[in-house]
């Protein structure tokens, strides 16, 4: 907890209230989480963007994260330090779901690329 208050200091209450099962997390998953916002390249202040925006980041695991990262970068997006900060919400996605809005896509004739091109941009009323 106390890592979380560091990063994100006089929005710490705002956060827990937003989203009060972080409390119940302990310190290690919240690390994890922040970790993972690390590893894709995220700076301080676009961890600290994310989490005021999407307190709901730390409802997901570390794994399921590390999955989406996966998917997103299978496709062709890249720069996931910008797309996360630029649509925080995006971490909150599950797999299924960018699978589902791909084929529909892909349906209506768009290339991959196209569609990460889409996705990348915010353009998607998930």
């Amino acid at each position: 907890m106390k890592t979380l208050y560091n990063l994100i200091g006089e929005d710490f209450k705002n956060v827990l209230d937003a989203n009060p099962f972080i409390e119940k997390l302990d310190d290690l998953e919240i690390e994890n989480n922040i970790n993972f916002l690390k590893e894709v390249d995220c700076s301080y202040e676009q961890m600290k963007n994310i989490i005021i925006f999407n307190p709901w980041l730390f409802n997901r695991s570390y794994d399921e994260l590390n999955k989406l990262k996966n998917k997103l970068i299978s496709i062709g997006i890249t720069n996931l330090n910008i797309t996360f900060d630029t649509q925080p919400l995006l971490l909150n996605k599950e797999i299924f779901e960018i699978d589902d809005f791909i084929n529909e896509q892909i349906k209506k004739g768009l290339e991959i690329n196209e569609i990460a091109d889409i996705i990348d941009s915010g353009c998607v009323e998930w």
